[in-house]
């Protein structure tokens, strides 16, 4: 099976990219990838991974062996697959380490689950994308250097964001769970993966349309002198300043998404009834980009420098997953000062007391100055969901719920 690009081929037509020219000439191995992802979504709608019966092993193997396969991809074809803003922060060389382990966990995951009854299916997902991996060149794949396409499919953002994520949330939740019942494959998970990958393959669109767009339209209500002001500022404290801007028009914009007039957008993320690390994930397509247009407009109109700007866009991606996780610890005072578990899950309650409440996502303070924080003392929300017409199951229903009449 050969993943590299075709010696002397041309093309007919409109000259594609090298890398998207590539895949187009090697679509075999992309059907054997798409339908080993099939392979994974026609398994049960809630699992449970116990000790002893396999599921762990297979699901395991089934998990790093698609990220394998997919990393060895990414190597072949970095023009379409890659994010330039991603890859400038990572050494291949580096990962070329991660990939070899995860290759090598993978396989003999895979190959245990053969000693127990349950998980063969997602097992055999894990050994084959780890042979075709190796395949395609494995660990020890020769990385071509070409630059990134500004309209890639982040794929190595996917890849990377999804074993980060379940490497450092899944344990916290296996440690401190508030629903110790709720598997880790529970009910709609694969719906929330869906979100989960769209919103990573498409980030370099999203980019585009939200960091590129901004400084285009708003120039017009820039002060320099405000931004030079700004800029002068220690790092810490243009960090904290961007943290309190940008929640203040998170805090306004979610309102907003509460209106008669949004609800039906924001319903979608309100339907999940099971709080994890993956369920925040589950945004509408018009909501996600609405957000990030107000809350970047407004960082940008301040005019904050790289760094606290980085160093924010890290702290949301963490606590947007951290505030969604199954984690039960009661965090008594620093329910007030910064969001929680406990504090955001009052606000996916379907308690109508509750209803148009803890609207912040960093900081509880905006939600005490407007009237609208709410954490009953020592309590956590009996159940989840959204309060009325009840919201369609699955990511196409939802993606054209908000725009079908009542």
């Amino acid at each position: 099976m050969a993943c590299g690009p075709p010696q002397g081929q041309s093309l007919s037509g409109p000259e594609l990219p090298r890398g998207w020219a590539t895949i187009r000439s090697t679509h075999h191995v992309w059907l054997i990838y798409i339908k080993l992802l099939a392979m994974i979504s026609a398994m049960p709608a809630e699992i449970h991974l116990k000790l002893g019966e396999g599921r762990i092993s297979g699901y395991l193997s089934a998990l790093l062996g698609l990220c394998a396969f997919g990393g060895v991809l990414c190597y072949h074809f970095p023009e379409a697959l890659t994010t330039a803003e991603l890859r400038a922060a990572y050494d291949p060389e580096v990962l070329r380490e991660v990939l070899y382990w995860v290759l090598v966990v993978a396989s003999v995951s895979g190959a245990l689950n053969f000693l127990f009854e349950h998980g063969r299916k997602a097992a055999i997902v894990g050994l084959t994308s780890c042979l075709a991996a190796v395949v395609c060149g494995g660990s020890r794949v020769e990385a071509t250097g070409a630059p990134a396409s500004p309209l890639a499919i982040g794929l190595d953002w996917l890849i990377l964001g999804l074993l980060v994520s379940a490497l450092v949330f899944i344990p916290i939740e296996k440690a401190w769970p508030y629903r110790r019942k709720q598997p880790i494959l529970r009910k709609e998970w694969w719906t929330d993966f869906q979100y989960f990958a769209i919103n990573s393959l498409l980030v370099s669109y999203i980019l585009l349309v939200t960091v590129k767009a901004v400084p285009v339209t708003m120039t017009w209500a820039v002060s320099d002198t405000l931004q030079a002001t700004v800029r002068s500022w220690p790092f810490a404290v243009q960090f904290i300043a961007a943290v309190i801007c940008a929640d203040l028009a998170q805090y306004w914009m979610h309102r907003c998404y509460h209106s008669k007039l949004m609800w039906k957008i924001h319903a979608v993320h309100h339907s999940a009834i099971a709080m994890d690390w993956l369920a925040g994930s589950r945004i509408h397509f018009v909501e996600m980009l609405l957000t990030r247009v107000s809350i970047l407009s407004v960082l940008f109109l301040v005019g904050f420098s790289e760094a606290p700007m980085e160093a924010y866009i890290v702290l949301v991606g963490l606590q947007a997953v951290f505030i969604h996780a199954n984690v039960g610890i009661n965090f008594g005072v620093l329910n007030y000062l910064v969001a929680t578990p406990q504090f955001h899950q009052w606000h996916h309650s379907d308690d109508r007391e509750a209803a148009d409440t803890n609207f912040a996502v960093h900081l509880p303070v905006i939600d005490l100055i407007f009237g609208t924080f709410r954490i009953p003392k020592g309590q956590w929300p009996k159940s989840l969901g959204v309060i009325g017409p009840p919201v369609p199951s699955g990511i196409v229903r939802q993606a054209i719920y908000p725009f079908r009449k009542s």
